[in-house]
């Protein structure tokens, strides 16, 4: 039974391996989000006044999203601005 055990660790592992999404993709979501609250905090911002937050939400922010068919595809990621 051990082996069986070893074995059901291993496929699964392989699996969360290839669903996981690189950190560079983490990375590069944050960079694009907080560019867009930089952009709105900018000195000529029309906003700039109310103070808006910019964040991620849903499965970035949850850390459970799923990478793409394939590389060509992009991620969702979802941002709030407040």
């Amino acid at each position: 039974m051990a082996g069986t055990d070893d074995q059901v660790e291993k496929f699964l592992q392989a699996l969360v391996e290839e669903l996981a999404i690189p950190v560079s993709r983490y990375e590069q979501a944050e960079t694009s989000y907080t560019s867009l609250g930089d952009w709105f905090h900018r000195p000529e911002s029309t906003v700039r006044n109310f103070d808006p937050a910019v964040y991620v939400q849903g499965s970035f922010r949850l850390g459970t999203a799923i990478r793409p068919v394939n590389d060509a595809e992009e991620y969702d990621v979802d941002s709030v601005c407040e």
